[in-house]
């Protein structure tokens, strides 16, 4: 009897040791692929899918933020958080209090100086100056900016109109009603020029997995040349890495500077475009749902211009196919991300190509 005890005992703590070592094996064996595949070596294929997924799921949302007033004593009395304060929340220059409509905040509105630049001040003028075009404010003393801006609540945000039957040239008109003074005039032209040959297909506007086609990457430099970034520390590496990185979306991969340059390029193109009846988003005719029809519209603009972007990419906004083993496998462990629902339709994108044209 206690032989046979024993011999129970010890097969009874193999058969643990082996499930414990076999459950760690798979484990690290699921787990290691998963970082091969899904990580390390994403295979481009997957990068417009991946990044169209990543878009429409999450990342559009968090680009319509809403600004507080940031009180002088909140944090360290810093030059740089001075010198941001004067330029978006001062009396004589009040762009992010005087109104509440959304803007990107990748690190926190009250963290906003730190993605200060050079292009950044003609932007928000831009932005003022469709605001006016499209649904003028009441003028606002500067105490009740400050006492509105403080104590503003999420459902207090507003939302981008847009432009029914307004032309892109007609509203750019509006965005820089006096030519040659915003370096964003001349930058959101070379936009509008990239969109439209993406979406004729042009040669020079793909990536190809590592670089991107040189048409493409020379009106990308174009653009931040006329914006007074500092070229010194851009190259065409630099632009080559940026479109891997929406492609991987790793958390090291998505950096504030990195989503925010991304955003500029949005806005710029929700102003231009809002003159388009997009199908995809339907404009009431009760004035109460508005605001609805406008966030709304913003979101699906921001989706569209999602999908623009990803027809750089192998595969576009597609997921490749799994024929043959070594694909299934590789599929099985690569972020496989497909968009429950496509909301944006294939006319709207016909409609906007039409619409741009080609250059």
């Amino acid at each position: 009897m206690k032989t046979e005890t024993k011999n129970s005992s010890k097969f009874l703590s193999r058969f643990i040791k082996t499930a414990v070592f076999g459950s760690v094996a798979v484990f690290v064996a699921y787990y290691g692929l998963l970082y091969l595949f899904a990580v390390r070596y994403l295979d481009p294929e997957y990068y417009g899918s991946y990044f169209y997924a990543w878009r429409l799921e999450y990342a559009d949302k968090q680009m319509l933020g809403m600004y507080k007033f940031v009180k002088p004593n909140e944090h360290p009395a810093t030059q740089d958080r001075k010198d941001f304060s004067l330029k978006v929340q001062s009396e004589e220059s009040s762009h992010l209090i005087a109104t509440n409509y959304p803007e990107h905040f990748p690190r926190g509105f009250d963290q906003q100086f730190s993605l200060d630049n050079a292009a950044y001040k003609g932007f928000l003028e831009m932005r003022d100056n469709y605001i006016k075009a499209t649904s003028p404010e009441a003028n606002l003393s500067y105490a009740d900016m400050v006492k509105q801006a403080s104590s503003r609540k999420e459902r207090d945000l507003k939302y981008f109109a847009d432009s029914p039957g307004k032309s892109i040239d007609e509203i750019r008109s509006e965005l820089f009603p006096t030519p040659g003074e915003n370096r964003w005039e001349k930058a959101t032209r070379t936009l509008m020029k990239i969109v439209g040959n993406i979406l004729h297909n042009a040669d020079g506007y793909k990536f190809d997995g590592k670089e991107l086609g040189e048409e493409m990457t020379d009106d990308i430099m174009s653009m931040l040349t006329d914006l007074e970034m500092d070229m010194t520390k851009i190259t065409e590496d630099h632009v080559d890495a940026f479109f891997v990185h929406l492609g991987k979306v790793c958390a090291t991969c998505a950096t504030p500077r990195k989503t925010f340059a991304y955003s500029r390029a949005y806005y710029a193109f929700y102003f231009l475009t809002s003159g388009i009846d997009f199908q995809g988003v339907k404009r009431p005719s009760d004035a109460d749902k508005m605001q609805s029809y406008y966030k709304e519209r913003m979101l699906y603009v921001a989706h569209l211009f999602a999908r623009v972007v990803a027809h750089i990419y192998p595969n576009k906004h597609k997921v490749g196919d799994d024929a043959g083993f070594w694909k299934k496998i590789r599929n099985f462990y690569s972020p496989l991300r497909k968009v429950k629902k496509d909301v944006v339709l294939d006319s709207d994108i016909t409609l906007l190509r039409d619409t741009i044209g080609t250059f």
